[in-house]
């Protein structure tokens, strides 16, 4: 509906007004005319009361339409500022995707190389380590250029091919930080020039071979009395294994881990059929009821954490609770995972406390 139309509505009212007043005079006249004709002395009705009246309704009449026009006039323009704003979200979107564009474009001109690629390749058990190859095709070839690429803290040279392109294998530990991207260096008899290779930072490299396993402890509740603590809640647990390797965590080799004051009081152990899948064939999750009743002094801790073995010999420990009894502070932690070789050295640890 239009605004441009409430106009007509009113002149529409008037109009109808105008007409049952006429209507109203000439039917008044004719009863006058009647009464006196047949000298019936009855009252008449008064004209201004019934004037009056049909007034009344009519400006009722006009004030809802008014009401229902004005209705209209804000749900127009309610619609019209979500179209704009729709207008102008697009119309953002369309300028960074433009910046995007051409800033890749930029990149890519700028860049020295045509193109590079990133693959893995075996677990070495023995060393911790797994195989990186680096393959790399530069925009200008000489017979006196050298390739090399810095990693982390690890740098490799490239050998050229029989083709255009250069290739490196790095020997990466599974357990070093490769968050950064790869650095490559191109150099001459002349100049040496380097440049950042977007999207090849990795993280740790355990988590495309090992399998993994973390929680949560939810909707917890802790008491304590004099002696002893209370701590009931449900735990989550997570299991991640890698689809493109054979490493598994150890059958029956799952435990939640209760320690009251650095000492363990309750292991209880998780079977694999307990878990089940959840839409990934690599990925399973388990809700399991943890209420538990323990002696607890007044500087003791309660700690609860999940521990597993794989089969490359590794023990992979999640911490989830810690409570303080004689603070009340409590300390839920997720993505806590940490990995320990067979002699109990720490190799890897992610834990956050919120």
């Amino acid at each position: 509906m239009s605004i441009a139309i409430f106009p007509r509505i009113l002149i529409s009212v008037c109009i109808i007004a105008a007409l049952v007043l006429c209507l109203y005079f000439l039917f008044y006249k004719r009863n006058v005319n009647k009464a006196l004709s047949e000298e019936d002395h009855r009252p008449m009705p008064s004209p201004g009361n019934m004037a009056g009246s049909v007034w009344l309704i009519l400006l009722v009449i006009l004030m809802l339409a008014f009401m229902v026009k004005l209705n209209a006039v804000k749900t127009e323009l309610s619609n019209m500022n979500q179209q704009y704003s729709q207008q102008i979200s697009n119309l953002q979107t369309q300028i960074e995707s433009i910046y995007d564009n051409v800033d890749k474009h930029l990149k890519k001109e700028s860049s020295l190389v045509t193109k590079y690629e990133i693959a893995y390749g075996p677990f070495h058990e023995e060393d911790k380590t797994a195989d990186i190859l680096f393959t790399v095709v530069p925009k200008t070839i000489t017979d006196d250029m050298e390739l090399s690429i810095l990693y982390g803290n690890d740098t490799i040279a490239l050998k050229r091919t029989a083709s255009s392109a250069f290739q490196g294998t790095l020997r990466a530990g599974i357990f070093n930080d490769y968050t950064h991207n790869a650095v490559l260096t191109i150099k001459n008899s002349t100049e040496q020039k380097n440049e950042e290779l977007e999207d090849t930072e990795i993280g740790f490299l355990w988590s495309s071979y090992l399998p993994s396993l973390n929680g949560y402890l939810d909707n917890y509740r802790f008491s304590s009395s004099k002696e002893n603590g209370h701590l009931k809640g449900d735990i989550v647990l997570d299991l991640l294994q890698n689809n493109e390797t054979s490493y598994r965590f150890v059958e029956n080799s799952i435990f939640i881990v209760t320690e009251i004051g650095g000492k363990i009081v309750d292991q209880e152990n998780i079977p694999f059929s307990s878990f089940s899948q959840r839409g990934d064939p690599f990925y399973r999750n388990v809700k399991i009821n943890y209420d538990k009743t323990f002696p607890m002094g007044p500087n003791d801790v309660w700690d609860i954490y999940i521990t597993a073995e794989d089969t490359a010999g590794y023990l992979h420990k999640s911490r989830l609770y810690r409570q303080e009894s004689d603070s009340g502070a409590s300390i839920q932690i997720e993505g806590s995972e940490q990995i320990y070789d067979q002699a109990g050295k720490l190799l890897y640890s992610a834990e956050k406390e919120s």
